[in-house]
């Protein structure tokens, strides 16, 4: 499986001045970023022991920020940036990279205990983020959490009213990335986690666009109750 629009949101084109673009935090799609960073890889809750995937790493801006693991997997479809990634990672002996699509990376069934993405899901459509969460649900290991810091609305009525706010400030991009590109609904969201059979654990808003989601896959009722076998 991959996801259908990969090769428009391959961000080679942009690496060598990535870093510096999302230092700018004045600009609507880049306001709380560092902080919707912070926050995923403290709400991910990453142990020493963990394996541990950061999809999307793109230059390992959330990876640089996740202290001792077991071991780190970025995934990201840019070769450009996952050289970027790897310079800054490179005293990890523990992270490995690997170049794919972020739906076409679970095709090798891999189990991890956590999960971290952040700005790079509103690249799948609607559907296409439902299948992502079956495929983490299926891929993380029961009381592992999965994490998300992305561009987000609440619902329609509110990504329409984005949309004519930032066309009456003059704000192209702002508007364009709003209606050609596919940031989460938050409305449509929680039922595909339900769907999943994730649990949610938190909904945070960082500014106008970036939100924070963290999800659970929960424990087998079993292994809760003392003595369980």
């Amino acid at each position: 499986m991959q996801s259908r629009h990969v090769a428009d949101f391959n961000h080679d084109p942009w690496a060598a001045g990535y870093d510096v673009e999302v230092q700018n935090e004045q600009t609507p799609v880049r306001a709380g970023y560092s902080a919707v960073l912070d926050w995923a890889v403290s709400a991910a809750q990453i142990t020493p022991t963990q394996v541990v995937v950061d999809l999307g790493s793109g230059t390992g801006n959330t990876s640089a920020r996740i202290g001792a693991a077991a071991r780190m997997i970025c995934v990201d479809i840019s070769a450009r940036m996952t050289a970027i990634a790897a310079a800054k990672l490179a005293h990890r002996p523990e992270v490995t990279f690997v170049q794919a699509d972020l739906l076409g990376f679970f095709a090798t069934q891999p189990r991890f205990d956590a999960l971290v993405s952040t700005y790079a899901v509103h690249h799948l459509t609607g559907a296409e983020k439902g299948d992502l969460l079956r495929l983490i649900a299926a891929g993380l290991r029961p009381g592992g959490r999965a994490v998300f810091g992305d561009l987000m609305v609440k619902n329609a009525a509110e990504q329409q009213r984005l949309v004519a706010l930032y066309q009456g400030l003059g704000d192209a991009d702002t508007m364009e990335g709003l209606t050609e590109e596919f940031y989460w609904r938050i409305d449509l969201t929680l039922p595909q986690i339900a769907a999943a059979g994730l649990e949610l654990v938190e909904v945070r808003r960082f500014s106008e666009l970036s939100w924070g989601i963290g999800v659970r896959r929960p424990a087998p009722a079993h292994a809760l109750r003392p003595g369980g076998c």
